[in-house]
């Protein structure tokens, strides 16, 4: 008994320091760096790419978050698409900032914004504010200037984090900001943030571990067909996220056991 307490206050000891370090991260990196690039150097939006890919990357690298992204397409991730992901874990925007080549315009609670530092970092990289789920009209003003000047724009298409396999039902705004702007929406599948942090556990209960971004076929969307085209494509990005998260489970599960490297087969096929 007296092991596993010390062992639990060992945990949470180094749980509480990869936290300062992150915030420190979150300091220079994405407040300082950035704020430095955009207001002093005259950066625009899509050239704070470097910045904030080294800042997520750093904080992955705190935690023993191990990360890839997975292009089997090939497709060319330079264009202004709509991002449409399941979303899991705080780790899921991190992952993304980290991996994709391109900046990105994330949706975010508005009560993130109020927190120092952070909320003014989340202006900087004009972060888009949801409020009880809604965009109000400041966040429209930068959804439009966005999608205007063709920069990549990330919407979590259940809303809210859920958990485990089973995804909630997929809101309409990414597919309808898509068909009005006719740009076409990618679609990523985001597997193994989860197991580093859930919904429902605590801070102090992050954890090593693979995560893994899947790219697909960009598709587009048409408000005369709006409804048919969201529920086929929820179909059809279910079926491939459920085959999707079985592999990387059965990976997570194999690896302990013996050395496995291939965490998904027949990629292609399926997306």
């Amino acid at each position: 008994m007296k092991n596993n307490h010390f062992g639990d206050v060992g945990s949470k000891f180094v749980a509480l320091l990869k936290w300062a370090l992150y915030f420190v991260a979150v300091f220079v990196l994405f407040f300082i760096r950035p704020l430095f690039s955009k207001f002093i150097q005259r950066k625009s939006f899509n050239e704070l790419a470097p910045d904030i890919n080294l800042f997520a990357l750093t904080a992955l690298k705190v935690f023993g978050v191990k990360s890839e992204l997975l292009n089997p397409h090939g497709v060319d991730l330079s264009k202004g698409y709509i991002i449409a992901g399941n979303h899991r874990s705080f780790f899921d925007q991190i992952s993304l900032l980290g991996l994709f080549p391109k900046t990105i315009h994330v949706l975010a609670k508005s009560n993130y914004f109020d927190l120092p530092f952070f909320g003014m970092a989340m202006k900087t990289i004009e972060c888009i504010p949801v409020e009880n789920r809604r965009l109000g009209d400041e966040a429209k003003k930068i959804l439009k200037k966005s999608v205007d000047n063709d920069e990549a724009v990330c919407f979590f298409v259940e809303g809210t984090r859920g958990e485990g396999r089973t995804l909630l039902p997929f809101k309409s705004g990414a597919f309808k900001t898509a068909a009005e702007y006719k740009k076409e929406i990618l679609p990523i599948y985001i597997l193994g943030t989860e197991q580093c942090l859930s919904k429902h556990k605590s801070r102090l209960e992050v954890k090593a571990g693979d995560v893994s971004i899947v790219i697909g076929k960009p598709e587009v969307f048409t408000l005369d067909n709006l409804d048919a085209e969201i529920a086929d494509f929820e179909k059809r990005y279910t079926r491939t996220h459920n085959s999707l998260y079985d592999q990387f489970d059965n990976y997570l599960v194999m690896s302990k056991k013996e050395k496995v490297t291939s965490k998904f087969t027949v990629l292609k096929s399926l997306l």
